[in-house]
């Protein structure tokens, strides 16, 4: 997708910033938006290293959070700040903790239930 935008040094802010207005067109914003943004700047930034262009690496930073202050803050208080896109959006380990607990408890379930079905019959 870099690829695509043509970017180079002296117009990468502009190639950013269209980017960035178009996620957030209307102005719908949405954790899962603003997580894009951050990857997308991760992206580039990955593109900006391999090809050795160090001085637009070290801005894209400088960008996001610029876009972010100007534009995306008054969403992210909003929702009580950072912590929402936690809550939101949890940790796969949690959520794979929470699998395995529930699996557990079945399982433990069951073997009581057969314990039982065995003793009695």
């Amino acid at each position: 997708m870099v690829n695509r935008l043509n970017v180079v040094p002296d117009t990468a802010y502009e190639t950013f910033m269209g980017v960035a207005n178009e996620l957030f067109l209307h102005g719908v914003i949405t954790w899962a938006r603003i997580v894009c943004l951050y990857a997308f700047m991760g992206r580039l930034a990955l593109w900006a290293r391999d090809r050795r262009m160090h001085s637009l690496k070290k801005k894209l930073p400088l960008y996001v959070s610029r876009y972010v202050g100007e534009n995306i803050t008054h969403f992210i208080k909003g929702y009580d700040g950072w912590e929402q896109l936690c809550v939101e959006y949890p940790v796969a380990e949690e959520i794979s903790g929470a699998i395995w607990r529930s699996l557990l408890m079945t399982g433990a379930t069951l073997g009581l239930i057969a314990t039982i079905l065995s003793v009695t019959s």
